[in-house]
């Protein structure tokens, strides 16, 4: 044992550990004294290079210290730490001290030693600004436990004695246009920067303000509910917010339909950074309406705390007349406090908006001839009175977001005009068989009857108005036994074998791409099939290959599938009759099998409602819930893709948008979707199985 040290000190450095002892050995080698790591940084503190010690990535020396204010300046970014030494060659060179933790973005850059410094005394300046650190951060603490600070306010100190510096109380709204004032090359002692900081933290502050900036989206959610607006800005990382696969092919529709509405507004200047850059986003807005360009495709503007982007700001002899490009078919109510705000920002940058609009897709529109894909529709009329109260409700919003989380009473703004991502936050978990499970029930119908006292299907009254399927619903669960009706065995014995059971997947491009086709059209491109026969079971598949129209290959695969039987069964038919109403409408010269195929089909979804119900079906008839309430073992939980809305956003991504994929996630795509869909139709298989045995049918 070694004299002097602790049996539990034995134990091999973390990793973590050895790039801090690493850092700080480093830095006592060269007379510097070892500057604060937050202890929530630690675990991410690496070295990248030779005297570079981070918890990011860097994309540029930390000698351009501008750039990482700046992007700090632009938005919130994640918190870090860098600690690096970097300059111009040997001649001169800083050290770096750039810390994002909390409310604090401090950028320290102290010149420590070149070919004409004393380094005796550069290494003197830099231990003296590491002190004044430590002593920046204790304030910080001190100002949050006594509320001068709140963890949603930042406080940018810049320190450099290469570019100069400034420091930025959280009490000034617009930190990046005073920020660019102060920048003027003045505050050449980093130290006199870091005391100012420090002295306005310990002073007695009583009118902190955080310097709160959202964007048009967050606006639009704060005034459907103020407490979704808070976890959107305060936990942005939340698993609520992550983008999944069905959101990013929205989003990608939504750019593609962005681009091709700039090509109807021509010859225009395209601010093209990402969002996050807001500073280069004004400039270069700015820029461009200084130029006189015709028109500006998404400029963008930063006023009352609200960053815009307006998509196509067109120039007219007295304004300009700005569009809102929407993938809609039509003007919906929520967008019209969108264009409000936009105008309003607009405004208050000092530019005239003569006219606002909205330009959303044509449904008279048919590819080939894209010419009308668009309708404007001139809305400035509509949004006055919203355009009026934007002030108000920003200024609501802004300080709101500086206290806590508010209280909001849960209501109809859950779900209205969009799903609120946080819901299962403030909803708490119904009981099992909870009334609003009741087959076919309104809504307005099962408040009233929680208000009554009757919170669960065991809770309701004898005798009440209720279909045939919801008695059977409640009479399931109050025995907790399955029901089957007797005339199950003749809505079994009308199906004429042999029996195909048939699904369909589809996909429907906003922007159409195939001849006919509308916005939205729904164009059947995948179909699973197995056929029953009395010596067993056949399956058929077939998926579409790349961008091309697949409807006629689709059909004639189809036809040849469903060829020889009787009847053929889908679950909620009336989608599959629709799709194949389509195919003629597009095919005329396949018309004749087509009607007949069609002729042919049958719903098992109905069979299902009108003569069975298993407690488990917590009153839905749709086939992921019967599936494996009546084929224990035969559901979905196995397979990437689980439900039509995934498999529609991975055929949209196969078809349309396989540029961005490799030739291996082609497969693996494909693969994944023909066992969804077969999923689907051996489900159907089994499902009719189990229906003959509970009707005395079946072995």
């Amino acid at each position: 044992m070694m004299q002097g040290r602790d049996t539990m000190d034995e134990r091999p450095a973390s990793i973590e550990e050895r790039n801090l002892s690493k850092a700080e050995s480093l830095l006592k080698s060269a007379g510097l004294i070892m500057p604060p790591v937050p202890e929530e940084l630690i675990a991410r503190f690496r070295e990248r290079s030779s005297w570079c010690f981070s918890t990011r990535l860097l994309s540029v020396s930390p000698y351009n210290i501008k750039q990482y204010v700046q992007e700090a300046l632009s938005g919130r970014v994640q918190d870090s730490l860098i600690l690096a030494r970097a300059g111009h060659g040997v001649n001169t060179y800083a050290m770096h001290y750039f810390l994002v933790h909390g409310p604090l973005q401090l950028f320290l850059q102290i010149s420590w030693g070149g070919a004409n410094m004393d380094s005796r005394q550069t290494t003197a300046e830099v231990n003296k600004c590491f002190r004044l650190v430590e002593r920046l951060l204790e304030s910080v603490g001190e100002g949050l436990r006594s509320g001068r600070l709140r963890p949603a306010d930042r406080l940018t100190v810049v320190a450099s004695n290469v570019y100069g510096g400034f420091w930025l109380a959280p009490t000034e709204n617009g930190p990046t246009q005073t920020a660019a004032a102060r920048w003027d090359g003045s505050a050449r002692d980093p130290k006199i920067v870091l005391i100012e900081a420090i002295r306005w933290l310990t002073q007695t502050h009583t009118s902190v303000r955080p310097v709160i900036r959202i964007s048009k989206s967050q606006y639009i959610s704060g005034l459907q509910c103020r407490k979704l607006l808070w976890w959107m800005v305060h936990e942005p990382e939340s698993p609520e917010l992550a983008v999944g696969e069905e959101l990013q092919v929205i989003f990608e529709r939504g750019r593609r339909v962005g681009e091709l509405a700039r090509t109807c507004v021509p010859g225009g200047v395209l601010v093209g950074l990402p969002h996050h850059e807001v500073t280069h986003r004004l400039a270069a807005t700015a820029q461009a309406i200084a130029d006189k360009a015709p028109v500006v495709y998404e400029a963008s503007f930063l006023e009352d705390g609200i960053f815009v982007a307006v998509d196509i700001l067109q120039r007219r002899r007295d304004g300009f007349v700005m569009a809102e490009v929407k993938s809609t078919l039509d003007v919906k109510n929520d967008h019209i406090p969108d264009v409000a705000v936009q105008a309003h920002v607009v405004r208050r940058a000092g530019l005239t908006v003569k006219s606002a609009e909205v330009m959303h897709l044509n449904r008279e529109c048919r590819y080939p001839d894209l010419s009308n894909l668009f309708v404007r529709e001139n809305v400035t009329s509509v949004i006055r009175s919203a355009v009026r109260a934007v002030p108000k409700q920003a200024g609501e919003l802004v300080s709101m977001l500086a206290g806590p989380l508010p209280e909001v009473k849960t209501g109809p703004h859950c779900t209205t005009p969009h799903a609120c991502p946080f819901i299962e936050r403030c909803w708490p978990p119904l009981p099992a068989h909870h009334v609003s499970s009741l087959y076919g029930i309104r809504k307005a119908k099962a408040e009233e009857f929680v208000a009554d006292g009757y919170n669960t299907l065991f809770d309701l009254p004898r005798k009440f108005a209720a279909s045939p399927a919801a008695r059977r619903q409640i009479h399931s669960v109050r025995t907790g036994e399955m029901i089957v009706e007797r005339d199950l065995r003749g809505a079994l014995a009308s199906l004429t074998p042999p029996i195909a059971f048939l699904d369909f997947e589809t996909v429907n491009p906003a922007i159409p791409v195939w001849p006919g086709c509308r916005p939205y059209a729904q164009v059947p491109v995948q179909f699973s099939c197995h056929v029953l026969k009395a010596d067993g079971v056949e399956h058929h598949a077939w998926l579409a290959e790349g961008p091309d129209d697949p409807r006629e290959q689709f059909a004639r695969a189809l036809i040849a599938a469903c060829a020889g039987v009787n009847t053929v069964l889908a679950y909620n038919a009336p989608f599959e009759r629709q799709c194949i109403d389509g195919l003629i409408e597009a095919l005329p010269h396949v018309e004749d099998d087509l009607v007949a195929l069609s002729s042919r089909i049958r719903d098992l979804l109905p069979i299902v409602r009108d003569h069975v119900y298993h407690p488990d079906f917590g009153g839905s008839f749709s086939i992921k819930k019967v599936l494996p309430a009546l084929v224990p073992g035969l559901g979905y939980d196995d397979l990437k893709i689980q439900d039509g809305r995934s498999a529609a956003a991975a055929i949209e991504t196969l078809l349309l948008g396989a540029d961005a994929l490799t030739a291996a996630q082609q497969r693996s795509l494909r693969r994944d979707l023909l066992r969804y869909c077969e999923r689907d139709t051996l489900g159907m298989v089994r499902l009719y199985e189990r229906l003959l045995k509970l009707a005395g049918m079946g072995r």
